[in-house]
C-alpha cells in the first residue's frame, strides 16, 4: 500500500473486525496504482482527481459502493484529524455518480444492444459466424446463465412461440432483432468467411452437431467467446465506432431491468425477488458453509439483495429512462 504505515494506523484505530480490516485494506490496495502514478496519498488528492479514480474503481452496480465511500471519507477525516502532512477534505466532496459508466457498460432495451452489435460484427445478411457472437448476447440479454448458453441446441430454439427452451423447463424469448441472428445459427450449415488477403469471401463449413453457438473450427467455450467479444470490442472502441463494453453479466441484468421496466409500464411494482433469489442461491451453492434456507444469514442475504437490485434498477432508469 502506499503510505503503508499510515493507512494501517488508520485501520487499527478505524475497527477492530477482521472483515472490516480486510475490506479496508482492500480497498486500500485498488488505490495503490493511482497513487503511485501521481505520486501523492489519496488524502492529499483534489476532488477532480479523487472523482475521476473514484467513477474508475466503482463498477455498475450498487453493491459495496456504501461500504468503500464509507472507508475512503473515514480515512480523509482520520488525516485530518490527525494532521497527516498534505491532508484535505476533497474525498468528502467525491460522489458515487456513475451513471456515464452504466450508459457505457450496460443496455437499455434489445434495440440499443443490436446497435452495439452492429458496432462489432458484420451484418446477419453477410451469414458469417459472427452470428454465433450475437446469439451469445441475445441469450444473455434474454436470461441465460453463462454456463448454459453453450448448452443450447438448434433443436431448443422455438421460432413459432420466438422463446428459447432450455431443458423443457427454462424459456429465454426472442427479441424481434435478435430473429436473424437465431435463423442463421439453426438453420446454416456452413459460414462465409471473409480474409483481407482473399480476392472474394468463401464458405467454411460448421463443426458437425446441434450446438447452436458452434463455430467453423470447433464448438463454443465461454473462454474463446470471451476473448474474442474483447477483442472486437476493443477494436471498436479504437474505431470510434461505440464507446460501450459489455459482458455477458451486464447485459443479463440490463435485459432482466428491461422486462422489470416493461411489466412496470404495464401497471405492475417492481418485482427483484425472482433476482435476489438467484443471487442468494447461486451465493449459498458456492458457499462451502451451506447456508440453509431457513438461516437468519439466508433471510439477512435476501433482502440486502432485495435492497441491491432494487438501487441498481433505479439508477438504471436514471441513466436510460428520461
Amino acid at each position: 500500500m502506499y503510505n503503508e504505515k499510515i493507512k494501517l494506523d488508520f485501520i487499527k484505530s478505524y475497527t477492530n473486525k477482521p472483515s472490516v480490516k480486510a475490506t479496508c485494506l482492500g480497498v486500500f490496495k485498488n488505490f495503490e496504482k493511482y497513487e503511485n502514478e501521481k505520486g501523492s496519498d489519496l488524502c492529499t488528492m483534489s476532488v477532480d482527481e479523487l472523482q475521476s479514480i473514484v467513477s474508475n474503481m466503482l463498477g455498475v452496480r450498487s453493491s459495496g459502493h456504501y461500504t468503500i465511500m464509507c472507508t475512503l471519507k473515514a480515512y480523509a477525516k482520520w488525516c485530518l484529524e490527525n494532521n497527516i502532512d498534505g491532508a484535505t477534505d476533497s474525498m468528502l466532496h467525491v460522489t458515487d455518480d456513475n451513471l456515464e459508466k452504466i450508459k457505457n457498460k450496460m443496455v437499455n432495451s434489445p434495440l440499443h444492444l443490436q446497435k452495439f452489435l452492429d458496432a462489432l460484427y458484420y451484418k446477419e445478411d453477410e451469414k458469417t459466424v459472427d452470428d454465433t457472437f450475437r446469439c451469445f448476447f441475445w441469450l444473455a440479454f434474454g436470461g441465460c446463465d453463462q454456463e448454459d448458453i453453450i448448452r443450447v441446441l438448434d433443436s431448443d430454439v422455438d421460432f413459432d412461440n420466438m422463446v428459447v427452451r432450455l431443458d423443457d423447463i427454462k424459456e429465454y424469448p426472442i427479441y424481434r432483432e435478435s430473429l436473424k441472428a437465431f435463423k442463421n445459427c439453426v438453420n446454416l450449415t456452413s459460414f462465409v468467411y471473409k480474409h483481407p488477403n482473399y480476392t472474394k469471401d468463401i464458405l467454411r463449413d460448421r463443426v458437425p452437431g446441434h450446438q447452436l453457438l458452434r463455430g467453423i473450427k470447433s464448438e463454443a467455450n465461454i473462454a474463446y467467446i470471451r476473448a474474442q467479444v474483447s477483442e472486437r470490442t476493443r477494436k471498436a472502441n479504437k474505431a470510434g465506432r461505440t464507446q460501450s463494453t459489455l459482458s455477458h453479466y451486464r447485459v443479463w441484468l440490463s435485459g432482466m431491468f428491461y422486462r422489470i421496466y416493461q411489466f412496470e409500464l404495464a401497471g405492475f411494482d417492481p418485482d427483484f425477488s425472482e433476482l435476489a433469489l438467484k443471487y442468494v442461491n447461486d451465493k449459498k451453492n458456492k458457499s462451502e458453509s451451506n447456508i440453509e434456507y431457513d438461516s437468519a444469514k439466508y433471510r439477512i442475504a435476501y433482502k440486502r439483495a432485495l435492497r441491491e437490485y432494487e438501487a441498481d434498477y433505479i439508477r438504471w432508469k436514471a441513466a436510460f429512462i428520461k
